[in-house]
């Protein structure tokens, strides 16, 4: 699993599950991506606390974490072209449908404070040792179970 090089931010979200946080992205090719940090209340979650990109779960500390960060530190924001060439059609969070030149005007909205404040919580907490602890508890967890 490669992560693209650049993604620009349509969706931040909290899911009710006890705080997991997602992002929706889409790349200059017209790709959709989703960044996830698992919440951290449901014990019984394999994947307590980690990070997953387009649900693929991305090892602690490792190349793809660090690719990860730097495209949310990266996003595009108003002050960025991010044109998807082409007609494609993409389904948003909210059930909208923005079709071919319609994604242009909809991608050079400016990423808002909130959204920017979003992911800069997301890579505090990736970045911290808190995120560390998790994945080596709920991993020695795991490996005791029979």
């Amino acid at each position: 699993m490669k992560p693209p090089g650049r993604i620009a931010i349509l969706e931040t979200l909290y899911l009710l599950d006890g705080g997991t946080m997602l992002i929706l992205a889409i790349t200059p090719e017209g790709e959709q991506c989703e960044i996830r940090l698992k919440q951290r209340v449901d014990t019984s979650d394999a994947n307590l606390g980690r990070l997953l990109f387009n649900n693929h779960l991305i090892p602690v500390r490792s190349e793809e974490e660090a690719q990860i960060i730097r495209l949310l530190k990266n996003a595009a924001t108003s002050q960025e072209k991010f044109e998807v060439p082409g007609t494609i059609e993409i389904r948003i969070i909210k059930n909208e449908i923005v079709r071919g030149a319609e994604i242009n005007k909809y991608l050079n909205k400016p990423v808002s404070d909130e959204q920017r404040n979003f992911c800069d919580q997301m890579i505090a907490y990736v970045e911290s040792g808190e995120y560390v602890q998790i994945a080596q508890q709920k991993n020695s967890q795991t490996l005791q179970r029979p």
